[in-house]
């Protein structure tokens, strides 16, 4: 954590002050304060290293000049912002952010805690090793002739490990904000390598558009996830598991019907079985794949909006497919507390209500994010406040362990 490099900016000297001895508690030492004094011009980015820029408050428009020049010019870093900034500060933060791909280490109202900066201190160091180690492992790769070589090797493994059922779910939990009651699981492709131990899918799914594997990936996955929902339903656990789809799978001829005949064999009830669908390009609406929707909402199988609010997830699918669900993107989500996504999350809430469609929020990282949003009236929400994706023995665990609670509250009366 000593080695993390902090800019932070502050016009309140009181309150730099009081960061600046919290950044020294969590284990920071190298901290540049912008406070609208001009420290920024005695600051040279070519040579400067940022892991982490508190955007506290600013003073001039110089400041937040500066501030585009570090996302413009520096590599990859941390923002922590203070959501009591002007709005159209806010704003401008946000889409620098966004716009250079910097990370977004969160928000904060108030001073925060020190136990809250070292935890936060943590957290970018770990990302900011997790980028190193990424940047490490790129940068010992061979020339471009021989990285397309190596890059058709990956694709062929990708389709052998899919064959080879190396590709295995996990389960992140779905949990009502009312009740904390675990309402179901999104299912999570996850490579179990031989060599290189579990991988995620921003190591692999690349290769898996390339080689056009959505089918074979979607029903490997699927077929192994009906097991053990069947044995969760045979103990009495009537939970929903979702899968993800691409929207092109819809143009496949049968798709639905096969499907269906595969939760037919395993012995469950079609309407604990959700479909994700994530557009990528935009879905045409051709006869197989109205003919496929038709099938799978007529047996009972559920549609959800994945991502609504980025792509190609709008408001005219709502009115043009028959969804059962809207899941809210995780980076709109991430920003939930703002004013302007607070207000957004209402309409979307109310439109929900009109036609009757659950609201499911993702990426909860923070207690306070939901809190807020369970006040803004979102139904249910999965993230790493509640659960992380769990493979099958520990959603099994997980799952006992939420029953024992429950049986307990009731026998004491709670």
């Amino acid at each position: 954590m000593r080695s993390l490099d902090v800019i932070l900016f502050c016009s309140i000297g009181e309150r730099a002050r009081h960061i600046l001895q919290r950044l020294k508690m969590a284990g920071v030492n190298q901290t540049h304060v912008i406070s609208g004094a001009g420290e920024q011009h005695s600051l040279d980015l070519s040579t400067l290293t940022v892991d982490l820029v508190i955007c506290d408050s600013f003073g001039s428009t110089s400041e937040i000049s500066f501030f585009r020049m570090l996302c413009e010019t520096s590599g990859f870093f941390s923002i922590l912002k203070n959501d009591d900034l002007d709005e159209n500060v806010r704003w401008g933060i946000s889409s620098f952010r966004t716009m250079a791909r910097k990370y977004n280490a969160g928000g904060y109202s108030d001073l925060l805690g020190q136990e809250a900066f070292s935890s936060l201190v943590l957290k970018v160091a770990t990302v900011k090793r997790c980028v190193n180690d990424h940047y490490r492992s790129s940068i010992a790769q061979p020339a471009s002739a021989v990285d397309e070589s190596l890059q058709v090797l990956v694709e062929r493994e990708v389709v052998q490990a899919i064959e080879a059922q190396q590709m295995v779910p996990h389960y992140q939990p779905k949990v009502c904000l009312k009740t904390s009651q675990i309402l179901g699981v999104e299912v999570l492709a996850r490579w179990q390598h031989p060599h290189k131990g579990l991988l995620y899918p921003a190591q692999f799914l690349q290769a898996v558009d390339k080689t056009d594997s959505h089918g074979p990936l979607f029903f490997s996955l699927f077929g192994q996830g009906l097991k053990l929902h069947k044995y969760l339903y045979s103990i009495g656990d009537s939970l929903v598991f979702s899968y993800n789809i691409e929207a092109c799978q819809l143009r496949v001829e049968d798709f639905a019907e096969q499907l269906i005949e595969q939760v037919r064999k395993i012995g469950l009830p079609l309407r604990f079985i959700t479909l994700e669908i994530t557009e990528k390009h935009t879905l045409s609406l051709d006869m197989t794949v109205i003919e496929n929707i038709t099938t799978l909402v007529r047996r009972g199988v559920n549609l959800s909006l994945d991502d609504f609010g980025t792509g190609f997830s709008s408001i005219a699918r709502l009115a043009q497919l028959p969804f059962n669900q809207i899941k809210l993107d995780a980076g709109f989500v991430a920003q939930s507390l703002g004013f302007k996504e607070s207000r957004i999350i209402e309409s979307i809430v109310a439109l929900s209500g009109a036609l009757n469609l659950e609201v499911v929020a993702e990426g909860v990282e923070t207690e306070k994010q939901r809190k807020h949003l369970e006040l803004l009236g979102v139904d249910a929400a999965q993230g790493y406040l509640f659960y992380k994706a769990l493979d099958g023995a520990a959603l099994v665990s997980a799952l006992l362990a939420t029953t024992t609670s429950a049986l307990l509250d009731k026998t004491r009366g709670v």
